[in-house]
Protein backbone atom coordinates (compact mmCIF):
# COMPACT_ATOMS: atom_id res chain seq x y z
CA UNK A 1 0.00 0.00 0.00
CA UNK A 2 1.28 3.44 -0.96
CA UNK A 3 1.62 6.09 1.71
CA UNK A 4 0.12 9.49 0.93
CA UNK A 5 2.62 12.28 0.58
CA UNK A 6 2.22 16.05 0.51
CA UNK A 7 1.83 17.72 -2.86
CA UNK A 8 3.02 21.11 -1.66
CA UNK A 9 4.50 22.56 1.49
CA UNK A 10 3.01 25.97 2.23
CA UNK A 11 5.26 28.31 4.16
CA UNK A 12 4.32 31.58 5.83
CA UNK A 13 6.43 34.69 5.67
CA UNK A 14 10.07 34.08 6.52
CA UNK A 15 10.34 33.41 10.25
CA UNK A 16 6.56 33.42 10.88
CA UNK A 17 4.36 30.47 11.86
CA UNK A 18 1.03 29.48 10.29
CA UNK A 19 -1.78 28.83 12.79
CA UNK A 20 -4.95 28.51 10.68
CA UNK A 21 -6.11 26.91 7.43
CA UNK A 22 -9.49 26.72 5.68
CA UNK A 23 -10.76 25.31 2.38
CA UNK A 24 -13.61 26.90 0.43
CA UNK A 25 -16.39 25.14 -1.47
CA UNK A 26 -14.71 26.32 -4.68
CA UNK A 27 -11.45 24.62 -3.68
CA UNK A 28 -9.36 27.63 -2.63
CA UNK A 29 -7.17 27.21 0.45
CA UNK A 30 -6.62 30.07 2.91
CA UNK A 31 -3.81 30.16 5.47
CA UNK A 32 -2.98 32.70 8.15
CA UNK A 33 -0.80 33.06 11.19
CA UNK A 34 1.81 35.07 12.98
CA UNK A 35 2.28 37.69 10.25
CA UNK A 36 -1.44 38.76 10.47
CA UNK A 37 -1.83 38.10 6.72
CA UNK A 38 -4.26 35.77 4.94
CA UNK A 39 -2.90 34.12 1.81
CA UNK A 40 -5.35 32.33 -0.51
CA UNK A 41 -3.97 29.59 -2.77
CA UNK A 42 -5.42 27.99 -5.89
CA UNK A 43 -4.58 24.27 -5.52
CA UNK A 44 -4.92 23.64 -9.27
CA UNK A 45 -1.86 25.82 -9.92
CA UNK A 46 -0.39 25.86 -6.38
CA UNK A 47 0.15 29.58 -6.43
CA UNK A 48 -1.09 32.42 -4.25
CA UNK A 49 -4.10 34.12 -5.84
CA UNK A 50 -4.49 36.77 -3.15
CA UNK A 51 -2.75 38.16 -0.07
CA UNK A 52 -4.74 40.18 2.46
CA UNK A 53 -1.99 42.00 4.33
CA UNK A 54 -2.48 42.93 8.01
CA UNK A 55 -6.17 42.00 8.01
CA UNK A 56 -6.03 41.32 11.75
CA UNK A 57 -4.64 43.43 14.58
CA UNK A 58 -3.02 40.34 16.13
CA UNK A 59 -1.94 36.87 15.00
CA UNK A 60 -4.56 34.91 13.05
CA UNK A 61 -5.66 31.78 14.89
CA UNK A 62 -8.83 30.85 13.00
CA UNK A 63 -10.19 31.04 9.43
CA UNK A 64 -13.46 29.99 7.78
CA UNK A 65 -14.76 30.69 4.29
CA UNK A 66 -18.36 31.89 4.09
CA UNK A 67 -20.93 29.28 3.03
CA UNK A 68 -23.11 31.98 1.47
CA UNK A 69 -20.34 33.57 -0.62
CA UNK A 70 -16.86 31.96 -0.79
CA UNK A 71 -15.40 35.38 -1.68
CA UNK A 72 -15.82 36.25 2.02
CA UNK A 73 -13.69 34.93 4.85
CA UNK A 74 -14.10 34.95 8.64
CA UNK A 75 -10.85 35.75 10.44
CA UNK A 76 -10.24 35.17 14.16
CA UNK A 77 -7.34 36.93 15.79
CA UNK A 78 -5.77 36.33 19.20
CA UNK A 79 -7.87 39.18 20.64
CA UNK A 80 -11.66 39.35 21.15
CA UNK A 81 -12.69 40.23 17.56
CA UNK A 82 -13.85 38.07 14.66
CA UNK A 83 -13.87 39.87 11.35
CA UNK A 84 -15.49 39.08 8.00
CA UNK A 85 -14.21 40.49 4.76
CA UNK A 86 -13.79 40.09 1.03
CA UNK A 87 -10.40 38.45 0.59
CA UNK A 88 -9.96 39.29 -3.11
CA UNK A 89 -10.46 43.01 -2.46
CA UNK A 90 -8.76 42.99 0.99
CA UNK A 91 -11.83 44.76 2.33
CA UNK A 92 -13.44 44.38 5.76
CA UNK A 93 -17.23 43.92 5.67
CA UNK A 94 -18.07 43.74 9.40
CA UNK A 95 -16.79 42.42 12.70
CA UNK A 96 -18.10 41.39 16.10
CA UNK A 97 -16.52 40.92 19.50
CA UNK A 98 -16.67 38.56 22.41
CA UNK A 99 -16.29 39.59 26.05
CA UNK A 100 -12.67 38.37 26.18
CA UNK A 101 -10.07 36.70 23.95
CA UNK A 102 -11.39 33.98 21.64
CA UNK A 103 -10.16 30.49 22.42
CA UNK A 104 -11.68 29.15 19.22
CA UNK A 105 -14.60 29.37 16.84
CA UNK A 106 -16.34 27.23 14.25
CA UNK A 107 -18.91 27.71 11.50
CA UNK A 108 -21.81 25.56 10.32
CA UNK A 109 -20.94 23.74 7.12
CA UNK A 110 -23.98 24.94 5.17
CA UNK A 111 -24.84 28.34 6.74
CA UNK A 112 -23.00 31.35 8.14
CA UNK A 113 -23.76 30.65 11.78
CA UNK A 114 -20.65 30.90 13.93
CA UNK A 115 -20.05 29.76 17.49
CA UNK A 116 -17.10 30.78 19.60
CA UNK A 117 -15.75 30.21 23.07
CA UNK A 118 -14.11 33.06 24.98
CA UNK A 119 -11.46 33.17 27.69
CA UNK A 120 -13.97 34.12 30.42
CA UNK A 121 -16.06 31.01 29.67
CA UNK A 122 -18.76 32.65 27.55
CA UNK A 123 -20.01 30.94 24.41
CA UNK A 124 -21.28 33.21 21.64
CA UNK A 125 -23.41 32.22 18.66
CA UNK A 126 -23.64 34.68 15.76
CA UNK A 127 -25.94 34.45 12.75
CA UNK A 128 -23.95 36.29 10.08
CA UNK A 129 -26.13 35.22 7.15
CA UNK A 130 -28.18 38.42 7.32
CA UNK A 131 -26.97 42.00 6.92
CA UNK A 132 -27.21 42.55 10.68
CA UNK A 133 -25.24 40.08 12.77
CA UNK A 134 -27.36 38.61 15.57
CA UNK A 135 -25.32 37.64 18.64
CA UNK A 136 -26.53 35.27 21.38
CA UNK A 137 -24.72 34.41 24.60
Amino acid sequence: MRRPRPTLRIMGSVGNMLYAVSMSSSGNIAVGGEDRTVTVYDPRRWCATSRWLNCSKYEITGLCFSSVDPNYLYVQGVDYEIMCGQWRESEKAFSFRGDSNWLGFSKCSDRDILAGWCDWGSIFVADASEKNVDMHV
